[in-house]
């Protein structure tokens, strides 16, 4: 192409040899090939106009590029998920019980269970706002670079188009307003403790009704073989009935399992695993001597409800007095700083040319000039949040007296099948008839049967009262 077009190959090679510091390590022959093709030549002409395509083009291969890494990453994620799947039923079919006391349960609930985790992570998080409360009184260094340059000359950017500073900002904050948001931060630290002990009980409590249902299971299963080692003596008629029995049984016996197995799970974050057994002693809970003594908000009975309670209707009168002061026009500060350092300045820092600002604003409603909607709403937000406080306490003390008469109840019908099954003794059965002896014996297990689901019964009722019992809770950590 040189050689035929004189003309271009001498003014090239003028210009080259004009440059030749520039490429000094450069043949000009090569310099003269590369600037006299057509690319370079049509860009020299028309570097405006092609400025725009290329960005366009640039935009264009760089949203290529995020749709490609996303679609990668995804990919990534689901071969990830689907060896998570496949180990989860590699564990699941796995059937050996791990035993565990209650002591490891407690840790490993303090290690794993995400609802104690995020409940005692929210009051790290309200501890750390209020230090960044207090931190935000501290001076703040910032730098700042400048780039200037029209489209036309991106490529000749040089030291002198680039400007670079190095700033301080110092924050004087409105005194009400720190001071309130201030109150508000411990208001949310105290919620947040509240909120994690009524969560760490409530896990404790579930813990201790699986147990509960793992001795109700383990008494299932012996009733299932002792069935199952009388079939061979009933006669067909009776083997029919009873093989219904038996093969009921054993499917709830196997739902069973699964639902303990996967509450298990669920408490210790453990998917897959299991089934776990909880071996050892667990805490002794007995209400039925202290039970009528029993009284919210009495002797510290029920106090962490009734600090909730209390929480609340502090934060209730925060907000109207929030409401209340916003009605006034707030003050505002403003420090005025120099930069530190400027590169295209040879102005030094002086603390001289530091100003202070003060000032009052008030943004005016016309539809509401004095806020005295906004006022009333507040009242009349407030007032409701009240009153439905007061139907909750009422309907909690309705509910624990209710539950003191179930828990009496339950415990005189213990009382009488205990006092009867006393006095179902061997001496009777001298002198019955097969027929007699077949109704004393039926009386005699479903009266068996009914005093252990009263039994059961009196637990659960009794873990309604633990979870509000300080007396214990204080030295339950």
């Amino acid at each position: 192409m040189v050689k035929s077009n004189p003309i271009f190959r001498n003014t090239f090679a003028k210009d080259a040899l004009q440059s030749e510091t520039m490429f000094q390590s450069v043949r000009v022959n090569q310099v003269i090939v590369f600037l006299s093709s057509p690319a370079v030549t049509f860009y020299t002409r028309h570097k405006n106009r092609c400025l725009i395509p290329i960005l366009a083009l640039i935009l264009l291969s760089l949203t290529s590029c995020i749709q490609a890494r996303l679609e990668k990453r995804l990919q990534r994620h689901q071969a990830s998920l689907i060896q998570d799947q496949i180990a989860i039923e590699t564990a699941l079919k796995q059937n050996d019980v791990k035993s565990i006391t209650w002591e490891k349960a407690i840790e490993l609930i303090h290690e794993r269970n995400s609802t104690y985790k995020q409940s005692l992570n929210s009051i790290e998080l309200a501890k750390r706002n209020q230090r960044r409360q207090w931190w935000s009184l501290a001076p703040r260094i910032g730098t700042f670079i400048n780039v200037s340059s029209s489209l036309s000359e991106l490529s000749n950017i040089n030291s002198d188009s680039i400007s670079a500073s190095i700033f301080s900002n110092l924050n004087v904050p409105n005194p009400y307003a720190f001071h309130a948001q201030l109150y508000a931060n411990k208001l949310q630290i105290l919620g947040s403790e509240l909120r994690h002990e009524n969560n760490k009980r409530t896990v404790y409590i579930s813990l201790y009704s699986l147990y509960r249902d793992q001795e109700i299971h383990s008494l299932e299963k012996q009733r299932f073989n002792q069935l199952l080692e009388n079939l061979d003596k009933l006669n067909l008629e009776e083997w029919e009935v009873q093989f219904r029995n038996v093969t009921r049984l054993k499917k709830t016996i196997k739902r069973r399992e699964h639902a303990i197995r996967q509450r298990f799970n669920t408490i210790f974050n453990t998917p897959g695993e299991g089934p776990w057994k909880i071996v050892g002693p667990v805490p002794s809970i007995d209400y039925s001597q202290q039970f009528e003594t029993l009284k919210l908000n009495h002797n510290d009975y029920g106090k962490l409800g009734f600090m909730q309670h209390i929480l609340e209707i502090e934060l209730n009168a925060l907000t109207l007095a929030r409401a209340k002061v916003q009605r006034a026009p707030a003050l505002n500060f403003n420090l005025d700083t120099p930069p530190l350092f400027n590169n295209n300045s040879n102005q030094s820092f002086d603390s001289d040319t530091i100003n202070l600002f003060t000032g009052a604003s008030k943004t005016l409603d016309l539809r509401d000039p004095l806020d005295l909607e906004k006022l009333r709403d507040t009242k009349e937000r407030v007032t409701r949040s009240r009153q439905a406080l007061k139907i909750q306490i009422s309907n909690e003390l309705i509910r624990f007296d209710q539950l003191k008469e179930n828990y009496s109840e339950n415990l005189q019908n213990i009382a009488r099948i205990e006092k009867t099954l006393s006095q179902m003794t061997h001496e009777q059965l001298e002198g019955f008839s097969n027929k007699q002896f077949i109704e004393f014996s039926q009386s005699f297990h479903d009266l068996n049967k009914e005093l252990t689901e009263s039994r059961h019964r009196k637990k659960a009722l009794e873990l309604e009262f633990w979870k509000w019992d300080e007396s214990y809770w204080k030295y339950f950590k």
